[in-house]
């Protein structure tokens, strides 16, 4: 079946990203030369790629993938029209299932390289030692209740003269 440009480019177009992509890549050539091979048959597959692209498109249906490959005098070309279809299938399911798996290992790295940002001590810069210098930070002076209990009796057991004279 020909199908010109346009349609071709309509439909592709207008197909899903995962479509596209099996397009592109070489899983279609691989899968039609692997059953090719099992079956041991020897025709050119650019036509017969050509045709499964055309019905993973849906620019044509599965009829006449069988009748492009009949006319190759590919035996049962309709059994093996499906033992491709399959094919193609697991074979993007397989690269959906590692992309995601991928996608996953990803985050993880991303999440474990963020958290080790968090503990990289912040650079030294002399802008900052001029600000630390005009204003130095202020000094925070902490202390327990219990040292300035004992400080206070420490205090007036020493220094009796500086208690007031109303508690003599």
């Amino acid at each position: 079946m020909n199908i010109d440009w346009e349609t071709f480019q309509t439909a592709y177009k207008s197909a899903a990203q995962d479509k596209r992509d099996l397009i592109d890549s070489e899983r279609v050539y691989e899968c039609i030369s692997s059953a090719f091979q099992k079956a041991g048959i020897n025709v050119e597959i650019r036509p017969i790629m050509l045709a499964f692209t055309y019905h993973i498109l849906d620019i044509q249906g599965a009829g006449a993938v069988i009748q492009e490959m009949e006319a190759f005098k590919i035996p049962q070309a309709h059994i093996l029209f499906a033992d491709i279809l399959a094919a193609i299938q697991k074979s993007t399911s397989v690269q959906n299932q590692s992309a995601i798996e991928e996608e996953h290992v990803l985050e993880s790295e991303i999440a474990e390289t963020e958290k080790e940002f968090e503990t990289i001590q912040g650079i030294r810069t002399m802008a900052s030692d001029m600000h630390n210098v005009k204003n130095p930070p202020e000094v925070v002076h902490t202390s327990s209740q219990a040292e300035l209990l004992n400080r206070h009796v420490t205090t007036a057991s020493t220094e009796p003269s500086s208690r007031w004279e109303t508690d003599r």
